[in-house]
């Protein structure tokens, strides 16, 4: 009898709604709104928090910070580096798109873990797509499945290899979708002692 194998499997976390979500919402409310937004001749794309990346909102959000950290803790258990590894972060960034609005495919190669969360979205502003690292699939019809997207979704939390190519379709509505977005280092465990069994997000270590 045959069975069927998965090589190089990606794994991507979906938390459909993240916990705390009133208190996340409200804490974040706070925050977004002291935000004076920049648009980057560079990307030319989209509004940002920062052009440095080094405000590190998450850092100012500890009702977020905790529901990242348990989230963490089940993807980086899933991908069996949980018992010998920690997590630090990397960066972390507010992205605002308005109509037209929209973001060029990229990686964050720099980081081991890449994630995004839906702070305010309809869910019809501009769907997140990845697209497929077997550069060798495009040769073949049968396998040239080269996108998946992804809705936006108010409360979702993703989570995915930073190495992972991805882009954001432009919003053809008349408000603006935020997300907050974020860049995660693999560490090893015994350098961010927990005393809660936790893994902690801290900000990287100079």
């Amino acid at each position: 009898m045959a069975e069927f194998q998965t090589l190089f499997p990606i794994q991507l976390y979906v938390k459909d709604k993240i916990d705390d979500y009133d208190a996340v919402q409200k804490e974040m409310l706070e925050y977004v709104n002291k935000i004076e937004w920049m648009w980057s001749d560079g990307w030319d794309s989209h509004w940002l928090s920062s052009l440095t990346f080094k405000d590190n909102p998450v850092s100012h959000l500890p009702k977020f910070s905790q529901q990242l950290a348990y989230s963490l803790e089940e993807y980086t258990k899933k991908m069996d580096f949980y018992y010998n590894t920690g997590v630090t972060l990397q960066a972390s960034w507010f992205s605002c798109f308005h109509e037209h609005n929209y973001a060029h495919i990229h990686s964050h190669r720099g980081a081991d873990i890449s994630g995004v969360y839906y702070f305010s979205t309809s869910g019809d502003d501009g769907d997140l797509f990845f697209t497929s690292p077997i550069a060798n699939a495009k040769a073949s019809k049968a396998w040239a499945n080269e996108r998946v997207n992804f809705a936006p979704k108010q409360g979702t939390l993703l989570l995915f290899p930073g190495w992972l190519e991805h882009g954001v379709s432009t919003n053809t509505k008349d408000h603006a979708r935020v997300s907050l977005s974020f860049n995660i280092q693999v560490d090893e465990l015994r350098e961010l002692a927990s005393s809660d069994g936790y893994i902690r997000v801290t900000n990287k270590k100079k």
